[in-house]
């Protein structure tokens, strides 16, 4: 995809730099030749945009001839429209044109010699700046179309952490723990579209009816949910761990940062109760772009009893116009035309992508987590979110934590958290 924008641009490019056609090569300008004309004077030939020709070959000359001019295939040919019957064929060679004696009859006072050259005059008219204007405006736009349709691209079609260093990241962090001993189902779930989504299931120590469905963060995959799995199951939580859209085992396809994300956690949820039955408690976790569509979901009202979200996002805008002015030192309008080409190439727009929206009428309980030191999606998207909210939320921040690293920097703090909220919110609730 990002091949076939690069060719649409240079395209562009190239349509901008060629201008129109090849009339316009040689329309409007003076060539001069390249000796004297008579008596020392220049001998210039004038192409005029109406199809007309004028020349002068010197003072001494009393002739001025003139008549239409035809070009096919970059050879010129000047038909005197006087009582001299003179018609002179040249090449065109850039900027010069090249007699061609071969079916010319040459001028009047001046014999120009076969391969003789007329170098076309620089003039600077309001015709030529005028077209130079053009020139650079088209330039402008294709380079804006270029960056907007290289940012979409960047956005949609990431470059994903492969499972092999998303397993590395987990054991230097110590969250691997002993999840290779653990009784684990792997599964395939078919989201709403026939898209298949890669799962594992991973069942409490002790049966249970408590459940959960972890979500990830965006180029990562199933095992960045391990992080919180073993706090889960020591909750007593069965936990359903999959890769999103795209990424992981999962076939690779556009990321829409929750578009269609949410409609797959929807159907995670449906799958769950059709597996387990109707008499659990089920709830949902999730990480950076896993907490912005797990939050999007909400708007459907699925059957969940809780939400924990960590380091979301409020609207995906606000991230990129942040990032892209903190990391990249650009203007945030780069955005607002990447969000455009993402809805040309890609089919839906940044600006659409509005996860707070769902947050008013929700009236599922919300622990908001986040790194108060996150500089990539700041810590004023779970405040707002938390803000938002109608129904029963709490909102708890991190000092010194950075995106995604709340459970890293104190997790016997963060699952203290987590389960005093769960008590909360769970207390007295029948199953």
């Amino acid at each position: 995809m990002r091949k076939r924008i690069t060719y649409v641009m240079l395209l562009i490019f190239v349509l901008a730099l060629t201008g129109c056609g090849g009339q316009d090569k040689i329309a409007g300008k003076s060539y001069c030749y390249e000796k004297e004309g008579l008596s020392g004077d220049p001998f210039v030939i004038t192409i005029q945009k109406d199809g007309s020709f004028t020349y002068y070959e010197g003072s001494i000359s009393s002739y001025i001839g003139y008549g239409s001019w035809a070009l096919t295939d970059d050879i010129l040919v000047l038909t005197d429209e006087t009582s001299r019957p003179y018609v002179n064929r040249f090449r065109v060679e850039g900027d010069e044109l090249i007699f061609i004696s071969e079916g010319s009859t040459n001028f009047m006072m001046i014999r120009v010699a076969d391969g003789e050259r007329f170098t076309a005059e620089k003039t600077t008219s309001g015709t030529d700046l005028f077209g130079a204007a053009v020139i650079i405006i088209l330039l402008i736009i294709a380079v804006l179309a270029l960056i907007s349709c290289l940012m979409a691209a960047y956005v949609a079609k990431p470059r994903y952490t492969s499972l092999e260093k998303a397993k590395k990241i987990a054991e230097d962090a110590g969250f691997w723990r002993d999840y290779d001993k653990m009784e684990k189902e792997e599964l395939e779930i078919e989201s709403y579209d026939g898209y298949r989504l890669k799962a594992f299931y991973v069942p409490a120590p002790a049966e249970s009816d408590k459940y959960v469905i972890i979500s990830h963060g965006y180029t990562y995959n199933r095992y960045g949910s391990l992080r919180y799995l073993h706090m889960f199951r020591s909750f007593g939580y069965n936990c359903l761990i999959y890769d999103d859209r795209g990424h992981g085992d999962n076939l690779r396809t556009k990321c829409t940062m929750g578009v269609r994300e949410s409609k797959d956690l929807l159907r995670v949820i449906d799958w769950v109760y059709e597996r387990f039955g109707e008499n659990i408690i089920l709830g949902l976790h999730g990480e950076s772009m896993g907490s912005g569509l797990q939050i999007m979901a909400l708007k459907e009202k699925p059957k969940v009893k809780f939400v924990i979200n960590d380091c979301g996002y409020a609207d995906l805008m606000g991230v990129l116009t942040h990032n892209i002015r903190s990391a990249l030192h650009m203007p945030r309008f780069f955005c607002y035309l990447a969000s455009a080409a993402c809805r040309v190439v890609f089919g839906y727009s940044f600006t659409g992508v509005r996860p707070i929206d769902s947050l008013p009428e929700n009236t599922v309980p919300v622990c908001f987590m986040h790194g108060a030191a996150d500089d990539f999606i700041p810590c004023s998207h779970s405040e707002r979110m938390h803000q938002a909210m109608m129904a029963y939320s709490e909102l708890h921040l991190f000092p010194g934590a950075t995106h995604g690293l709340s459970i890293d920097s104190d997790e016997e703090g963060y699952c203290r958290i987590v389960k005093e909220f769960l008590d909360k919110v769970l207390e007295g609730q029948e199953v």
